[in-house]
């Protein structure tokens, strides 16, 4: 009798448990913020801290136009920031300034405009500017998706864009101008799983996307962006494993740096592809430039696996393509079906320390010295690269019994005989 009891009262119990309908979760809301409450008379909240400390995760806050001089930090996940401003970055190089009446302009009060501080959080609509740095993300989170804002006049970077790579982080569609350091960098901490699009850049300190300094990039994918006028790169990346450089375009970039490169690698890379990139130089500097000592911290060990394929160069003041000698720097890799041509220097430069590399399928010509120059390099293979009409000599080998040349489609040669046609 009293297991009988037992078993009914369990039974009750488990339709009872059944029947109660489960407490729900509340909705997501909408958070309106306006300053001055002209835009969004019946905003919520006049500053974007007090919104963000009332919100909860799944909540979108939406930001009126104004000027807001506030240093936000967002400590809760799943949150959506929304602005008005609509970023045209086709027209990035185009400086108009901002309008508190039709932007949400955000000047940090401290270091920062935006510190992003959880897990998948987005960021949109936002004008940043006058901080040190316009927007941080955090290494120790994930997620993020920051797009269509316009970080400019920041005396350090626009953004610094971190990531633990649990989830993939993605910068898309950002208009990155006249910042003194970098439109974009990942520094001072690590970027794992990133991807960086379709972002626009200007007239930047350094460099327009920077992926160099201190700290790791892995399968990072850096995208269908444009460089134009940056100061020393456009597109930088140094420490990385399983990353790409690819399908990116600079215009007149590097501007003010002689030795720098539209695209600018340092050391420590390991499987990096630069491939698909439309280069177009100015007076100055270089298109893909491999170089250790342009970077702090210099990572010293050597790029190892990297493929430097189908890129167009052209116009650039130094070379083309150079990988120049200082650690041992470029090795176990790929140049091919590069077309480096007009340039004021070399078209492919090759210095010492660049050892073991295939260089294949390559067109430089019209350069102002040589097409091809091994420059003290050894071991490596140079095959089917067809060099015209250069100024000095189409193919060059300072250490000729070093390096294989087989089956190159030239005129002149150094030494005289041993290159072309050989």
């Amino acid at each position: 009798m009293g297991r009988a009891i037992f078993i009914l009262s369990a039974v009750a119990a488990f339709a009872l448990a059944v029947a109660s309908p489960a407490v729900p979760r509340p909705a997501a809301k909408q958070l309106v913020v306006d300053k001055d409450k002209v835009q969004c008379s019946k905003a919520d909240y006049t500053s974007i801290q007090a919104a963000v400390n009332a919100a909860s995760p799944g909540d979108t806050i939406k930001v009126c136009p104004d000027l807001y001089t506030e240093s936000v930090n967002v400590t809760k996940p799943l949150l959506t920031l929304v602005g008005p401003t609509n970023v045209n970055i086709g027209k990035c190089s185009t400086v108009t300034a901002a309008d508190p009446t039709q932007d949400a302009i955000v000047t940090g009060a401290g270091s920062y405009s935006f510190s992003l501080l959880n897990n998948n959080i987005t960021m949109s609509g936002f004008v940043v500017q006058g901080s040190v740095d316009g927007i941080h993300t955090s290494a120790s989170f994930s997620g993020y998706r920051i797009t269509n804002n316009l970080a400019q006049n920041n005396s350090g970077a626009g953004i610094n864009f971190l990531s633990n790579g649990t989830n993939q982080s993605r910068a898309d569609h950002n208009c990155l101008r006249q910042n003194n350091a970098s439109g974009l960098q990942s520094e001072v901490g690590n970027l794992s799983t990133g991807l960086v699009d379709h972002n626009a850049t200007y007239r930047n300190g350094f460099a327009g996307l920077d992926f160099s300094g201190a700290g790791a990039r892995a399968y990072v994918s850096v995208t269908q962006n444009s460089s134009i006028e940056d100061n020393s790169a456009g597109f930088t990346m140094d420490n990385s494993i399983g990353s790409s450089v690819t399908q990116n375009t600079a215009q007149g970039t590097p501007r003010l740096d002689p030795v720098g490169g539209a695209v600018l690698i340092g050391g420590a890379n390991n499987g990096l592809d630069v491939s698909g990139n439309s280069l177009t130089g100015g007076s100055v500097g270089n298109g893909i430039r491999f170089d250790q000592n342009h970077f702090f911290p210099v990572f010293a060990a050597p790029n190892v696996g990297l493929s430097v394929i189908g890129n167009a160069v052209t116009g650039f003041g130094g070379t083309g393509i150079i990988a120049v000698a200082n650690f041992p720097n470029l090795t176990l890799s790929v140049l091919s079906n590069n077309d480096s041509s007009n340039n004021g220097i070399a078209g492919i430069r090759i210095q010492a320390a660049n050892n073991n590399n295939t260089i294949v399928n390559n067109g430089a010509d019209k350069n102002n010295s040589n097409g091809i120059w091994a420059e003290g390099a050894t071991g490596n293979t140079l095959t089917n690269n067809h060099m015209s009409l250069n100024v000095g000599f189409d193919a060059r080998d300072d250490n000729r019994a070093a390096n294989t040349w087989t089956d190159n489609h030239c005129t002149t040669d150094f030494p005289t005989g041993t290159i072309c046609g050989g």
